[in-house]
């Protein structure tokens, strides 16, 4: 976990870096034991995560996942009752890692993006990751909303403002003011909202999840795993030629449109006030309620 929320701010995406350590809290209250499989129908496979911690129930699904794809050549596992791990791309890579494509997913309320046009928060920020071997593994991970929700958090913590055009007050205006934040905009306009609202359905709906405003609280929602061997029709080798070849294609294109920044180094800096709200957790303080609305 720590090595996840450390990775994302060396990525760039602090929204999901060092500053989610001040919801652990929050999530730990909630555990009632490890997670455990409470169904099996063949290759669908249901966890009950029993508020577990996300990174918890992910390992779990992903050792079920693997291990029953390359049985199988698929395997579709679900879990629910569980409270937030960080981003989708560890688990894609650690299964793209193993030899299989991977789709993963988790509901992102409660709600937080508003319809195009309208100003109340309906669905969750719903991010999907899609993994593919190679060397290395092609790795999309991305929210549903115009930013992260997290963004909000990031944007406290560091004192910034919120980018523009993105962020809904109350009143429907956009607001670059974290306190005032009442929606999100879904990417894409319709399009971006029509997939966040098939991942909510897909996350809430065919598990023991909720959708919409009936979501109170991390343990209302739920998540998918969908991992396919990768070689079940080609060798692993052709693949991942292919990944490189498509790769090689993109960058020679010229566009400027896809840039990577990674940091350099073990050193992450992190804001004056997260480090020291960090220490304070150290020593024994709660952060307790920390998050008033835990969304991705």
């Amino acid at each position: 976990m720590v090595a996840d929320y450390i990775g994302a701010h060396r990525e760039g995406k602090t929204s999901h870096g060092t500053a989610k350590l001040l919801l652990l809290d929050d999530a730990l209250v909630e555990r009632r034991g490890a997670p455990v499989v409470e169904q099996r129908h063949g290759a669908l496979i249901g966890i009950n995560g029993r508020g577990s911690l996300g990174h918890e129930v992910a390992a779990l699904a992903i050792d079920l996942a693997a291990e029953t794809a390359a049985a199988t050549g698929i395997a579709a596992v679900a879990f629910w009752n569980f409270t937030r791990y960080g981003r989708l791309k560890p688990i894609g890579e650690a299964l793209a890692k193993r030899g299989l494509a991977a789709i993963v997913t988790n509901g992102g309320g409660p709600a937080a993006i508003a319809a195009p046009g309208a100003k109340d928060p309906i669905l969750g920020t719903n991010p999907i990751c899609l993994a593919i071997p190679g060397s290395p593994p092609f790795i999309a991970d991305l929210a549903t909303s115009e930013r992260p929700w997290g963004t909000i958090r990031d944007a406290m913590v560091s004192g910034q403002p919120l980018p523009p055009n993105a962020f809904l007050d109350a009143q429907g205006q956009f607001t670059k003011d974290p306190a005032s934040v009442s929606a999100v905009i879904p990417f894409g306009g319709w399009k971006g909202f029509a997939l966040a609202t098939a991942l909510e359905l897909l996350t809430g709906a065919m598990v023991a999840g909720k959708v919409g405003t009936e979501i109170a609280g991390q343990l209302d929602l739920g998540g998918w795993i969908v991992a396919i061997k990768a070689d079940a029709f080609r060798s692993l080798e052709d693949v991942e030629r292919s990944v490189s070849l498509l790769r090689e294609q993109i960058a020679e294109s010229q566009s400027g449109a896809i840039q990577r920044h990674v940091g350099v180094g073990d050193d992450v800096e992190i804001p004056d006030r997260l480090y020291e709200q960090l220490t304070e957790m150290a020593k024994g303080r709660s952060y307790r309620g920390f998050s008033t609305k835990l969304t991705d």
